[in-house]
């Protein structure tokens, strides 16, 4: 802060930045004033509402203390009402009992039989034990009740003296912390207080003063003109910020549709990608499909084809074998015709050849089982059948003709074989049946696969058509991305257009700027007007001191009067508090008297009533002695028992 120890007056400009500088520091100072004010204004709400809230809670405790008074005075008026209600009720009783006392001496003097006696025992009982004890029960009950609100009391009476310690406890810590601030506060304002009267003194000079005014009109008149042209630029520079706002929002909308036409193309983009693999891996399927389909194909044409050969094959043996059949059939025949034609020439020859047959056994043997081996080769292949068969015969017809001594054993073996030969007939002729039962099977299943492949070209067909459409698809698929491409690299170009007309209008906007900063160059040289300010700050400042002296003053006044008055109350009740202690007491004694009181009357009553019933003991057996000197009463045993049990209560009555 610059002082007055300056000999000469600054330069012009040293001046005025010292002016500004004091200018600026009496504003903060100002305005850390009205913020302190502030500060010291909602601190002043804040200790008000807590005095009016522990005025409210001293309140409702003397409420609760005098309620609690209240309810002390009550039962103890309640307690001597009933102590006096005892005192009657035991007068009462006590004139009772001399009333029955006389009318029992009164009865007993006439001397009433036995059974009246009795009565008038059980009368008695009733009407002199019966009440007492009700009576003693109900006191009984009177007392654990008076003593259960007495130490309810005393617990409530507790609680109210903890909370009260307490509250006392609680508003003298609060009453220094707020004691500790405003003696800070106090401290902090006198400080400020004392460097404003310093400013204030070091800013008295009047030639200075003189000169500042001189400056401030030239200053005036410069920022007059300044203002004009400043308005003049602000004109410009607004319309200039609204060309340039209307621009970039324009561009900012061309932008966005761009963006999301660029999105739109992006997601466009990456669909058709998706459904291109898609129908890429769809392809890959099918072909694979086909692929398998044609092989499958292959298979089926390839078992068409073998099983076309083996029913060709099949169809050529079982022809050749019916043929060779039919053949070997009629040759047979034939022989069998001849051989019976030359039976007859040979007959005569028969009786000569018969020793020769003998001979010829051996070698019949070994023609039989070379005939059983052609047989047995001639069932397994058709061909070396026939060949066997024809050689076989060329040996028969070679030994027939050789050895006619061999016609009535070949003859036999003849029919044999003949018959053997029809039996393999029929065996040939069920396997050709069976044969052509797997034809037919064959021509089904030939049928089937035709069918089948039938089916499988007509499935390739269509798979081809499909796989055609979706070359098409991705044909137009690889169309829309060549466009969407070119769309994007369209939108690109206009982006950098936008990118270039962004350059352009940020140059713009920082030529823009640096006239704003000089605009606010020239702003600040107008500062110098606040110098009409200063006087108006100062004086609004020594105002605010003496308000906030007198709110001080005021303040500290209201703040002593209400904690003497906290303390008054306190004090009262602290005195409240003792009294009702002291009464408390009183009332202990109060009871502890009540309760000998009750003893001594209870004991007195016992006594009386003893002395009594020995009275009229006494009296009774002198009445019964001399009865029975008279020998005109017999002794009453139920009375003697009704007295025995009347000194027995008397005895064993609890006290009161």
């Amino acid at each position: 802060m610059a002082t007055a120890t300056m000999g000469e007056p600054p330069p012009t400009s040293g001046r005025y930045e010292y002016l500004l500088q004091q200018v600026v520091q009496l504003n903060t100072d100002l305005h850390k004033t009205v913020a302190l004010s502030q500060s010291l204004k909602a601190e002043r709400d804040a200790l008000k509402d807590l005095s009016d809230k522990l005025k409210q809670e001293l309140q409702r405790a003397e409420d609760k203390c005098e309620k609690m008074h209240g309810i002390l005075l009550a039962e103890t008026e309640h307690k001597v009402a009933s102590d006096r209600q005892h005192e009657a009720l035991v007068h009462k009783w006590k004139a009772q009992l001399e009333s029955k006392a006389r009318e029992f001496e009164a009865l007993q003097k006439q001397l009433a039989p036995p059974k009246d006696l009795d009565q008038l025992r059980m009368k008695i009982q009733d009407e002199v034990e019966l009440p007492h004890r009700q009576r003693v029960q109900s006191l009984q009950m009177d007392i654990d009740k008076f003593r259960e609100m007495f130490f309810n009391a005393r617990r409530d009476y507790e609680i109210l003296k903890t909370e009260h310690d307490q509250t006392i406890i609680d508003h003298g810590s609060e009453i220094e912390s707020m004691v500790a601030t405003h003696a800070i506060v106090v401290q902090d304002l006198k400080r400020k207080l004392e460097a404003a009267e310093e400013k204030a003194e070091d800013m008295s000079m009047v030639e200075r003063v003189r000169k500042m005014e001189h400056d401030r009109e030239n200053l005036l008149g410069e920022n007059l003109k300044l203002r004009a042209e400043l308005e003049q630029l602000r004109a410009a520079k607004n319309d200039l910020f609204h060309s340039a706002e209307v621009q970039a929002t324009k561009l900012q909308g061309s932008l966005a549709d761009l963006m999301l036409l660029r999105t739109n193309l992006e997601l466009e983009l990456k669909t058709n990608a998706r459904q291109v693999q898609r129908q890429r891996d769809d392809l890959d399927k099918a072909t694979i499909q086909r692929e398998e389909l044609e092989k499958k194909l292959r298979d089926f044409a390839a078992d068409a084809d073998r099983l076309r050969d083996q029913l060709r094959q099949k169809d050529l043996s079982l022809v050749d074998n019916q043929t060779l059949y039919n053949s070997k059939l009629r040759e047979l025949r034939a022989e069998i015709d001849s051989e019976r034609e030359k039976q007859a020439a040979y007959m005569d020859q028969v009786a000569h050849l018969q020793q020769s047959v003998e001979q010829l056994e051996t070698a019949h043997a070994k023609s039989e089982k070379d005939w059983h081996t052609e047989n047995v080769r001639l069932q397994t292949t058709s061909a070396s059948d026939q060949a066997s068969l024809k050689e076989a015969l060329h040996q028969l017809e070679a030994k027939l003709s050789e050895k006619t001594l061999e016609v009535a054993g070949l003859h036999e073996e003849l029919e044999t074989r003949g018959q053997k030969l029809s039996v393999d007939l029929e065996q040939e002729q069920l396997k050709v049946q069976r044969l052509h039962g797997e034809k037919d099977s064959l021509q089904l299943k030939y049928t089937t696969t035709q069918e089948l492949v039938a089916k499988l070209k007509a499935e390739t067909l269509s798979w081809r058509a499909q796989l055609k459409e979706m070359d098409q698809e991705y044909r137009s698929l690889q169309a829309k991305h060549r466009a969407a491409l070119q769309t994007q690299q369209d939108v690109q170009s206009e982006l950098e257009q936008q990118k270039a007309r962004m350059e352009f209008l940020e140059d713009d906007v920082a030529q823009l700027n640096k006239a704003l900063v000089a605009e606010k160059e020239l702003h600040g040289r107008t500062v110098q007007q606040l110098q009409q300010q200063l006087d108006e700050s100062a004086a609004a400042t020594l105002a605010l001191r003496r308000s906030l002296q007198r709110d001080l003053k005021n303040s500290t006044s209201k703040l002593s009067h209400a904690l003497a008055k906290a303390e008054k109350k306190r004090d009262a009740y602290k005195h409240k508090c003792l009294e009702v202690h002291e009464r408390y007491k009183q009332a202990l004694r109060d009871r502890d008297a009540f309760a000998r009181d009750a003893q001594r009357l209870r004991d007195e009553h016992q006594a009386e009533v003893q002395h009594l019933l020995q009275q009229w003991n006494l009296a009774e057996q002198d009445k019964t002695q001399q009865v029975l000197a008279s020998a005109a009463f017999k002794p009453d045993v139920k009375l003697d028992a009704f007295l025995a049990q009347v000194d027995q209560y008397t005895q064993g009555s609890p006290p009161m």
